[in-house]
């Protein structure tokens, strides 16, 4: 299993992300986990998202881009959207762990944020597309959507 940080890596070879079929198969994307990491009244809400990305082809794959969102759970209000960076991901069924910050305004999530704040707790939404390289298909890439919820506790 490898840690993928923020910073993109050298692109593989156009071949190198086929299986034997000469097509790509879509990695699997899970988010795998939405931690907590700091909240204030000017700094607002500080999350990491991180999304596990199993590839099953025999080569890399590039993800090129990609974008998220992050909503209450309970009535779906947008606290915010991004995009994250490009990334490697391995092949041969490695796992790979992207862990992307993300950060919102405590005043936009109302409810939640007092809950957050008082109760120590709030249910969030992560959810977003992945664009991967596929240089051979009519349209160039191949986009796989994650979706994942989760109690965010404050620790």
């Amino acid at each position: 299993q490898s840690l993928v940080g923020l910073f993109p890596s050298q692109a593989p070879t156009m071949g190198s992300c086929l299986s034997k079929a000469g097509i790509i198969i879509p990695p699997t994307v899970e988010v795998s986990s939405i931690t907590f990491r700091g909240a204030g009244p000017i700094s607002g809400v500080s999350v990491d998202a991180t999304l596990s990305i199993q590839n099953p082809n025999s080569g890399q794959l590039t993800c090129k881009s990609f974008t998220y969102k992050v909503v209450k759970k309970s009535d779906q209000t947008l606290l915010t959207e991004g995009n994250g960076k490009s990334f490697i991901a391995p092949g041969s069924n490695k796992v790979t762990e992207v862990v992307t910050p993300v950060k919102f305004a405590l005043g936009g999530i109302g409810a939640a944020g007092k809950s957050l704040l008082f109760r120590g707790r709030t249910d969030l939404v992560v959810s977003g597309t992945l664009v991967f390289e596929a240089p051979l298909t009519k349209e160039g890439s191949v986009a796989v959507p994650f979706r994942g919820e989760e109690t965010i506790i404050v620790s």
